[in-house]
């Protein structure tokens, strides 16, 4: 905890206004002047040390990047060597191949030539030589190994003679029982013969073994020579390593590396320094062997740190010698500069000098005595400036009395001003009243501020005309171009440059005023404007906020919705939900929506919504949704009325008609055969009979549509039989013939049989109704298909006269029909479409209809399967 917090820790105060003050403590400067000195000092040595261990850094870095060097350049010597220890030995063979006369004729000499070439060769190099003639048959063979060895050996030389293609080459040959050799084969073009003569030779791979013995010497590395089949030709290892022949780890994969870059290249191992390898790997061109050489990284540490060691050595004694000298060299100077400083001191606590100059000779640091008489003559310079400071300071109370005076005047003004500029507080009735009385107490306050005890505001006129004479105008009140008045006094005054500023804050000031007060005198009458239109409303209104809380409603809406109580702050979805059972949509995307409740009196109350949206009110910046409310009331009753009148209608209707059917059938079956007029009339009262019953069940089937009780019977049945069957029964009674088109998706539908052939007698009726003039028999075309959303689609074309697209939009009305000049001619009530509609929606589906004039019209229906 710091002393500033233990101090607050163990003081009592009641609030921060009565804290005390806290101790005040001797203030610690770190910086002094002798410990930058020192650390100048130590920062100037350490310099030329920083750069030395850089340099030191860059040496060991230039020392590993040569060591790297050296091991790839000595890979590329050891492989450049065995490659030409394997040339030299072809060429030697080239030349004994084409020694004159090397055939079969004089094997003698030729065996005498070749036991001379391999006797005269260095015993760790050749060891056996061999020619064969262009049939690859063994001409001469010399060896220098025992009877067995040469025997085996001259029998594996005969195998190798075949496999030897037309330029000859050289590879790693292993017997079994014998130590592996270099076979070198040079292949003679003969004169006659396409192959010519073979010279081979065989070199143990000893030499291998010595030139990476010879080229790694006492360096600690290992060395690996692999043929190209990664076998081991040659193995050096380090003496003083226990892990084997590093060499041989990743010499596979040095291969495709090497094929890319044949020269060579250096690559490091991963794992920590005391595992790493430092591995160097180059090709012997023309053989297709590899040479690896791999160092530890520890054992180029252990070469690095020797020098490092070394160095470092000399770095600390560098240090330790400048520290000391430092320190040797530092005394006089700690010495005047702490005598220097207590001077200053002293003069800062008492403002008294004695002279030090003594005391800086006798340390001897020159500049530090040129600075201690500067300081001297410092000092006399402060005390003369102390006393002209005081001078100062008396002459600059004086100004500041003045100043606090002319403040003091200001700052009554500037409370006038805030007094007249407060908003007022009176209430609208008396705001005009309030206001004027208000301006004349500050103006009159003013006046008294400014010596002008006769100031006054005189308003403008609605006119624009300026005062009357007798008064002298100071100042006009004014904004915006807009004049709201004067400030005028009776006599002449003495304007200062103080007064006019004075008077000029003041017009400033009413004006703002003013201009306020008229602002809100125009509002307050819009605001009462629009809600004497708003609440004069026949139409409940009603505006929701963001979150769906009402923010406006007018006093109609109340009464609508909330039987007169206040709607603000309520929630709209809540409300409705609540008393209507109904949960109205969010934003305003509906077009209607009813709302239907009973009353505590008992009355059906039914009201239609209209979503609408307003930008931008006052105070709620955006868009907000809102309702249009109207009381249908009424309406819903008359149209319930009609409804039951229908229905009503309709059923008294169809008991007589019954009984009329009945009683005509009677008469037709009991007429005598003779008398053929009243049998016609009969059966002309039988049909008419028939369709007043129709007539009757339309009207029924429409009531039911309307009031939502139609019922279905829903059965899986065979979509061909209903057709069949509709086909029929319209057939019986009008000419007509249908064309059926059914695909196998849609073979069977589950609905109801009844209703769903009721459809389609309706529309094969429309189609024999509405055939082209002059067609006795009308042409209907019916196609089923599965639609690609999983519904049964029943397309019903007729061929007939079709009908205008603006009549389309009706044809599913009650009692509308596409052309009304037929109506009387073709029949019907214009009720079958609505039926159809009606049907459709009870399955849960949907119909549509797209008609061309004089040539087709055709009736989509669409239902869930």
């Amino acid at each position: 905890m710091t002393p500033q917090r233990d101090y607050l820790s163990s003081v009592k105060y009641d609030n921060l206004a009565n804290l005390p003050a806290p101790p005040v403590e001797e203030v610690v400067e770190p910086h002094s002047f002798r410990n930058n000195i020192i650390k100048m000092l130590c920062c100037t040595a350490l310099i030329p040390i920083f750069m030395l261990g850089i340099f030191q850094s860059q040496q060991i870095q230039r020392a590993m990047e040569s060591a790297d060097d050296a091991q790839l350049a000595m890979a590329r010597n050891i492989a450049e060597n065995i490659r030409l220890n394997v040339e030299v030995g072809r060429r030697v063979l080239q030349v004994l191949a084409d020694v004159h006369g090397f055939d079969r004729d004089n094997a003698r000499a030729v065996q005498a030539e070749l036991d001379r070439f391999v006797r005269n060769s260095s015993r760790s190099t050749l060891a056996a030589a061999a020619i064969f003639d262009s049939n690859d048959a063994l001409i001469a063979f010399s060896s220098r190994l025992s009877d067995s060895q040469s025997a085996l050996l001259k029998k594996e030389l005969t195998k190798l003679a075949e496999g030897v293609g037309s330029q000859g080459g050289a590879e790693v040959l292993r017997i079994e029982g014998l130590p592996s050799f270099v076979a070198v084969c040079v292949r003679q073009k003969g004169e006659t013969s396409g192959k010519g003569r073979l010279s081979l030779g065989l070199y143990t791979t000893e030499f291998v073994e010595e030139t990476l013995r010879v080229a790694i010497g006492e360096h600690a590395f290992d060395g690996v020579v692999v043929d190209a089949q990664d076998l081991t030709v040659a193995g050096f290892n380090d003496a003083s390593s226990d892990n084997g022949n590093q060499a041989l780890i990743g010499i596979a994969e040095s291969r495709a590396k090497l094929k890319e870059d044949p020269s060579g290249y250096l690559t490091r191992t991963a794992g920590t320094r005391d595992v790493a390898q430092i591995k160097a790997y180059a090709s012997v061109r023309t053989m297709g062997w590899t040479v690896a050489l791999s160092e530890p990284l520890k054992v180029r540490d252990r070469i690095m740190l020797a020098s490092l060691e070394t160095s470092g050595f000399f770095l600390l004694l560098a240090v330790a010698l400048t520290f000391i000298v430092g320190s040797l060299m530092h005394r006089p100077l700690s010495r005047s500069v702490n005598t220097l400083m207590r001077a200053v001191e002293q003069f800062g606590r008492t403002g008294r000098f004695h002279t030090i100059q003594k005391q800086l000779e006798k340390d001897g640091v020159s500049e530090l005595t040129e600075l201690g008489q500067t300081f001297e003559q410092m000092v006399g310079a402060v005390s003369e400036g102390r006393k002209k400071l005081e001078r100062l300071n008396a002459s600059l109370e004086d100004m500041v009395n003045e100043r606090t005076v002319r403040l003091l005047g200001r700052n009554s003004e500037l409370r006038a001003l805030q007094r007249l500029l407060l908003p007022l507080q009176d209430a609208d009735t008396k705001r005009g009243i309030g206001l004027k009385s208000h301006v004349a107490a500050s103006v009159d306050q003013f006046g008294l501020l400014l010596g002008l005890p006769d100031l006054t505001f005189m308003a403008a006129t609605e006119t624009g005309q300026p005062p009357p004479a007798g008064k002298k105008v100071l100042m006009a009140v004014e904004l915006s171009g807009v004049t709201y008045g004067w400030l005028t006094v009776r006599t002449e005054p003495l304007l200062t440059t103080d007064r006019v500023d004075s008077l000029r804050r003041l017009a400033n000031s009413l004006a703002i005023v003013l201009a306020n007060d008229t602002l809100v005198r125009q509002l307050a009458k819009e605001h009462a404007t629009l809600a004497a239109v708003f609440e004069s409303m026949t139409d409940g209104v009603v505006i929701r906020g963001k979150s769906g809380r009402i923010i406006y409603a007018n006093e109609y809406a109340c009464r609508l919705l909330n039987d007169g109580a206040g709607l603000v702050g309520i929630s709209g979805r809540e409300l409705t939900e609540k008393r209507y059972g109904t949960e109205m949509p969010e934003g305003s995307s509906f077009s209607h929506v009813r709302l239907v409740r009973r009353t505590a009196q008992g009355v059906t109350q039914t009201l239609d919504v209209t979503g609408f949206v307003v930008s931008d009110l006052p105070g709620f910046p955006g868009e907000r949704s809102g309702w249009l409310i109207r009381d249908i009331s009424r309406e819903a009753g008359l149209d319930a009325m009609k409804e039951n009148l229908v229905s009503v209608v309709a059923h008294e209707l169809k008991t007589p008609v019954t009984a009329l059917r009945l009683l005509a059938s009677n008469i037709a079956h009991g007429v005598d055969g003779d008398r053929k007029e009243r049998e016609s009339d009969a059966a002309e009262l039988v049909d008419e009979a028939l369709r007043l019953g129709q007539l009757i069940d339309d009207l029924l089937d429409v009531s039911r549509i309307e009031g939502g009780v139609m019922r279905l019977d829903k059965k899986v049945v065979q979509i061909a039989s209903l057709i069949d069957r509709a086909t029929r029964l319209t057939r019986a009674r009008y000419p007509i013939v249908v064309e059926r088109v059914i695909e196998a998706d849609a073979e069977a539908v589950c609905v109801d049989p009844a209703r769903f052939t009721q459809i389609l007698i309706n529309l094969f009726v429309n189609a024999a109704r509405y055939k082209k003039p002059g067609e006795e028999t009308a042409r209907c075309k019916v196609s089923v298909h599965l639609s690609k959303d999983g519904r049964v689609c029943v397309d019903v074309t007729d061929f007939g006269c079709g009908m205008d697209s603006d009549r389309l939009t009706h044809i599913f009305e009650p009692f509308y029909q596409g052309d009304m000049t037929k109506r009387r001619a073709a029949g019907g009530a214009g009720l079958g479409l609505t039926i159809v509609k009606g049907i459709v929606e009870a399955h849960n589906g949907t119909v549509s209809v797209r008609s061309i004039p004089c040539v087709s019209t055709t009736f989509t229906v669409s239902i869930p399967v």
